[in-house]
């Protein structure tokens, strides 16, 4: 194997590696955050991954504090920590 193909290969199972650390680390953070003064104003929707039960869920974010355990999206959400659902869902959508 050329040495251009040996450093894609090994460049790959570490970009699987890190995503797979990113999954374990970002996901799997509990959801967290506090209520703003005046933040009824601009509450937003946001999705969290509940690890518990394997799925992404909504919530109400006001703004303030928080972690990376929160996205814009539900498909965001899918993508980001079931990487499996997420390209289902991605093909379906191609399909229908």
């Amino acid at each position: 194997m050329p040495n251009d193909e040996k450093s894609v290969t090994a460049l790959t199972h570490f970009l699987d590696e890190l995503h797979s650390l990113d999954w374990q680390f970002l996901c799997k953070m509990q959801p967290n955050g506090y209520d703003c003064s005046n933040a009824n104003d601009s509450l937003q929707y946001r999705w969290y991954y509940d690890v518990t039960e394997r799925t992404c869920k909504s919530f109400s974010y006001s703004g303030c504090g928080g972690n990376e355990n929160r996205f814009p999206t539900s498909g965001h959400c899918n993508t980001r920590c079931q990487p499996a659902v997420g390209e289902y869902k991605r093909i379906k959508t191609l399909l229908d």
